[in-house]
């Protein structure tokens, strides 16, 4: 493919904090301020993974979202 496997999913919420909070629960994300001030709030995901880990992290990621 012409693109990365990469995404920035919005979380309406401190970046960084967020992501240290997934990683407490083991997916490892990187906060958007680290590609500067425009992509606070945002955080980035790596989606070339096996499916079923992919599935498992994402299950994850949106039971942290509606907490």
């Amino acid at each position: 493919p012409s693109a990365g496997p990469y995404m920035m999913l919005d979380v309406q919420a401190d970046d960084l904090n967020f992501c240290r909070e997934l990683a407490q629960k083991g997916v490892i994300t990187v906060p958007g301020t680290a590609f500067g001030e425009v992509c606070k709030g945002l955080i980035r995901l790596n989606c070339a993974l096996p499916p079923a880990e992919l599935s498992a992290g994402l299950g994850i990621l949106k039971g942290t979202l509606s907490q």
